[in-house]
């Protein structure tokens, strides 16, 4: 069935034109309409004087219809809001004005629905290609702050600064993390989003944890889990108990965590959560290393290998490598230890992780200083120190910069300093 629009173009386009003239008619209002459309927005009145201004509305509506973007569905709705007609009983244009009303809210909710889309696909990418969300999540919030101010706009933006803060956490630039991760969560509290605001809120408790201010982030995570368990929010909860975990992994209390790790990784398992199941398996390693246990630590690190890699999670799949590359060190098993080093700094290198290809650099040049190996530990250091130097780092480690710096410009390595800044840097899985 026609609609009322479809009715008027046919009419218009047979109405008054004599044969020989309705190219020419056509051609005019069809010209007219890209001016008016142009011109919409500028706040000017535009009058209705013939049929050709009427047939040019009539073509505007049929372009914007057939682009299907909301710029141009935006201009047509300015276009409309500024037309003036002298003839009241032009009921049809009245009509068509409702009608740009409903096309721009459609092509505006294609928009939020595509958007939406994209940062659900982002969020899939981001333990694969950090560095490369990081990129298209700005791109995306950069090309969001001009559209309306609705819930929907408005939830989407919060998302994308989300992804944002995640993707600075995972490359280590942890300021810039927090004050995106707080932009998010403004913008979640503004559209009364509870559960993106704990989204938010967990990226903020893992950067505290990152950065071993463990008092803090033991406290927010006792405020988000709370919130969590009351509102449904199972895997929030979880990732809450994770990072307590991880405190008192780094805090020395191993069979606390240990105990609340394993529960950690079967909920996540009933929950089939790819986000935690992998990144779980990596700490179990680290824990029962850390423990002793050689041989289950060994038995789980093939169980996390299979299962990062059927996820793609290269971030973390990085980091088990680098796992791998301490305990084998402890096991004095020092030339394996070495390869799965290297392994490690070039997994953490193209994905990005600066920081942590240092901290693994470092945490080489100590083996290598253990093994007598003094050059090859300068040749480690060399590029390491000048990454971490724009870091945030404890007190302690600063001060041991500071003496390696000093040391390397004698060609030397002072022992003492470097253990103190490879235990500081050491990850935290």
């Amino acid at each position: 069935m026609k609609t009322i629009f479809d009715r008027g173009l046919s009419a218009w386009r047979k109405s008054g034109c004599h044969p020989p003239h309705e190219a020419t008619e056509l051609g005019r209002a069809h010209e007219r309409a890209q001016e008016l459309l142009a011109a919409a927005g500028g706040g000017v009145p535009i009058l209705i004087r013939n049929e050709v201004d009427k047939g040019a509305l009539y073509e505007a509506f049929d372009i914007t219809r057939s682009n299907e973007s909301p710029e141009s569905a935006r201009a047509l709705l300015n276009l409309f809001k500024s037309v003036r007609w002298p003839d009241d009983s032009f009921e049809e244009l009245k009509l068509l004005r409702s009608r740009a009303v409903a096309l721009q809210a459609g092509t505006e909710d294609r928009k939020v629905l595509e958007l939406r889309a994209a940062c659900g696909r982002l969020d899939t990418e981001i333990d694969n290609d950090p560095l490369g969300v990081l990129d298209q999540a700005t791109k995306l919030y950069l090309g969001t702050r001009q559209t309306s101010a609705s819930s929907a706009d408005r939830a989407n933006q919060a998302r994308l600064a989300c992804l944002i803060g995640t993707a600075l956490r995972l490359v280590g630039r942890y300021q810039d993390a927090m004050n995106w991760l707080l932009k998010a969560r403004t913008i979640y509290r503004s559209v009364n989003d509870l559960a993106g605001r704990a989204a938010a809120a967990y990226q903020e408790i893992a950067v505290l944890t990152e950065r071993r201010r463990f008092d803090l982030s033991n406290r927010l995570a006792s405020a988000v889990r709370r919130i969590a368990e009351g509102n449904g929010l199972s895997e929030i909860e979880l990732k809450c108990d994770y990072a307590r975990a991880m405190s008192l992994v780094e805090l020395g209390k191993r069979l606390e965590a240990l105990h609340l790790f394993e529960s950690v990784y079967v909920r996540a398992r009933r929950l089939r959560s790819r986000k935690l199941i992998g990144p779980t398996l990596v700490v179990l390693v680290e824990v029962h290393q850390q423990l002793g246990d050689f041989r289950k630590a060994i038995i789980l690190s093939r169980t996390a290998l299979r299962q990062l890699s059927a996820d793609k999670n290269q971030v973390a799949l990085a980091k088990l490598h680098w796992n791998l590359a301490l305990m084998l060190r402890k096991m004095n098993r020092p030339h394996e230890a070495v390869s799965a080093f290297r392994l490690a700094q070039r997994r953490l290198r193209n994905l990005g992780l600066f920081a942590d290809f240092a901290a693994a650099k470092i945490g080489l040049a100590s083996l290598f200083a253990d093994l007598g190996r003094d050059q090859d530990a300068i040749t480690e250091l060399r590029p390491a120190l000048p990454i971490i130097a724009d870091l945030d780092l404890l007190p302690e480690a600063v001060a041991a910069t500071t003496i390696l710096r000093s040391a390397l410009q004698r060609k030397r390595v002072d022992r003492t300093a470097l253990e103190t800044l490879s235990h500081s840097m050491k990850p935290i899985f």
